[in-house]
């Protein structure tokens, strides 16, 4: 029987390798599945996962908990505000690295030698695939790996080391260990745009479609968040709500049908209650990725709006025309161009019916000035205003 291993680290990439699954395995027997989330579980990744398992996919299931990759939310911010603590953790995260390298390897060597292998491209992800010596590996992408590809053509998450000495000895010191490249294929669904030299392998979202195929299309409508008022420095809470407002107004959307579908991580319960009570609408958590959210009502949403969202592409994909999908676009967008690419790969894909909408007289995010920018895109992405 052929073995086949998955690795995950949230609710997203066990998404992916349901696909996967799906796609390639579609048994119980001989399909591991290993979930690696760091001590402590600062995202609160276990209740999520633990409610969405599918056990009747899985031979074993194995969790691990990483002393790697341990940042909460507000130790993030603190360490962006004082740098002698940013470099201070920077550098014990390699003797973390090198303990869940020892233990890794103790945990690989009960499951060596997997016929088919996927990942994602995280650290202690990639030194579990290349600890359990797979014939095969795959890396499993929902749109944010492609931005890992380097000049060489490859995905690789060692590509921040390579510009000081110390961190390639730091790296060595911590024997992290990736798969060789040219044998790692690429399993995305973004398969028609991405430039590599990976094999590539399209993500068909198969198990998703196989769920919703028999669902009927009802009035609801949501709107996934993309809270751009986290930049405080430039865009308030209630420029963001306005926008919302924008949205509404401009698609003439009626708000009982409305759904407000808000970020996990950069949304507080005190932010979400302002939203939802503002703009007078309904409120889904989004404990689940909003693709596998979709997959779990009685019917689908009527259409699926977000300012800009690699979901969105996932739903248009699952759906197959049953879900209308929008880019609510402000035109401040242009000005950055990890946005403008997006919006160029999507717009030139044949395969994909995402519409970009642009919203008429928004309130202003950056105070951009256009007609300067007109013919140039200034920045790279949000942090660089």
């Amino acid at each position: 029987m052929r073995q086949a291993a998955f690795i995950v680290k949230d609710h997203k990439t066990y998404m992916n390798a349901e696909e996967a699954w799906f796609t390639f395995k579609n048994e119980k027997l001989g399909s591991y599945l290993f979930i690696i989330t760091p001590v402590g579980d600062p995202a609160n990744v276990k209740k999520t996962l633990t409610e969405s398992i599918d056990h009747s996919k899985w031979e074993n299931v194995v969790w691990f908990s990483s002393l790697s990759n341990y940042d909460t939310k507000s130790f993030k911010a603190k360490k962006k505000k004082y740098r002698l603590l940013d470099t201070f953790f920077s550098n014990l995260e390699y003797l973390f690295n090198r303990i869940d390298v020892f233990r890794i390897n103790r945990l690989a060597k009960k499951y060596k030698n997997i016929a088919t292998l996927f990942t994602g491209h995280r650290n202690t992800q990639e030194h579990l695939a290349a600890s359990l010596s797979p014939k095969e590996m795959y890396i499993m992408d929902s749109g944010q790996t492609l931005d890992k590809i380097r000049k060489s053509g490859y995905i690789d998450y060692r590509y921040k080391y390579y510009g000081s000495r110390f961190k390639k000895l730091m790296l060595k010191f911590s024997g992290l260990k990736i798969v060789d490249r040219n044998k790692v294929k690429l399993f995305t669904v973004y398969a028609d745009s991405a430039q590599t030299k990976h094999q590539i392998i399209k993500n068909e979202q198969s198990y998703k479609k196989h769920l919703i195929k028999k669902k009927e299309t009802g009035e609801h409508i949501l709107f996934i968040s993309s809270p751009f008022y986290k930049f405080k420095k430039y865009i308030s809470i209630n420029t963001y709500i306005e926008y919302i407002n924008r949205v509404i107004e401009q698609l003439e959307i009626e708000k009982q049908h409305f759904v407000y579908v808000p970020n996990p991580i950069r949304e507080s319960e005190k932010e979400i209650r302002t939203i939802i009570e503002r703009l007078g609408c309904r409120c889904d958590d989004r404990l689940l990725t909003v693709e596998a959210k979709v997959t779990t009502y009685d019917t689908l949403p009527a259409m699926c709006i977000s300012p800009s969202s690699t979901a969105l592409v996932n739903i248009d994909i699952l759906s197959e025309g049953k879900i209308k999908t929008i880019a609510a676009w402000h035109p401040e967008f242009n000005c950055f161009r990890f946005l403008h690419d997006w919006k160029e790969d999507v717009m030139n894909d044949k395969n994909r019916e995402v519409q970009f909408i642009e919203i008429n007289n928004p309130p202003p995010f950056f105070n951009f000035d256009m007609n300067k920018y007109k013919n140039t895109i200034p920045y790279n992405n949000l942090n660089d205003v």
